[in-house]
């Protein structure tokens, strides 16, 4: 079966990508690009350059964004063609290039994660949720597991998955998982 992978932000998609392959190259890997940020995935000199190195396979643009090897109305028929056109072994979701917030809570892109969470479980498929994480942001909301990921989890989703929390050091573990755990 098909892996999904849901991330929030589009930087995320080469140390995402790059890993997998590094790990087990005979995968194929699709991009799945959402129209959260910019529109057309040729603005993304991430995805060029992971095309060239053949670290990613073929790309799917959804909504209004354009230009992917594939370009599918929405959510659904952009899972639907990774699966039973692009036969991937792994698909990345995640926006293009940009991002937009407001500092409220429900603000922000990346909000899209829930129902992008939601959309693979609806096709049966196990979603692999990627936080977004920082320890370097002085913001007290983005520290740690950030609010966008918070909020997204805790008031959007109606489905779960499995969320990928990476190893830290032991503060910073437990910093997190309070975190989780405050938040239900």
């Amino acid at each position: 079966g098909s892996i999904f992978i849901v991330a929030t932000l589009h930087s995320m998609l080469a140390p995402i990508a790059s890993m997998i392959k590094w790990l087990k190259p005979e995968l194929k890997v699709n991009y799945l690009m959402t129209d959260g940020g910019a529109l057309p995935i040729q603005f993304s000199n991430t995805v060029r350059e992971l095309k060239e190195k053949k670290i990613i396979d073929n790309t799917i643009t959804i909504g209004h964004a354009f230009g992917g090897d594939i370009e599918c109305v929405n959510i659904y028929t952009g899972l639907i063609a990774a699966r039973a056109i692009l036969s991937s072994d792994v698909t990345i979701i995640s926006m293009g290039p940009g991002i937009v917030g407001t500092g409220t809570k429900y603000g922000f892109s990346g909000i899209e994660q829930g129902y992008i969470i939601d959309a693979v479980n609806n096709l049966e498929g196990v979603p692999f949720i990627v936080p977004r994480i920082s320890f370097k942001d002085n913001r007290a909301r983005h520290r740690g597991i950030s609010h966008h990921t918070l909020t997204v989890l805790k008031n959007i989703c109606n489905t779960s998955g499995k969320l990928v929390i990476p190893y830290l050091d032991e503060k910073k573990d437990n910093e997190i998982n309070k975190q989780l755990i405050d938040n239900g």
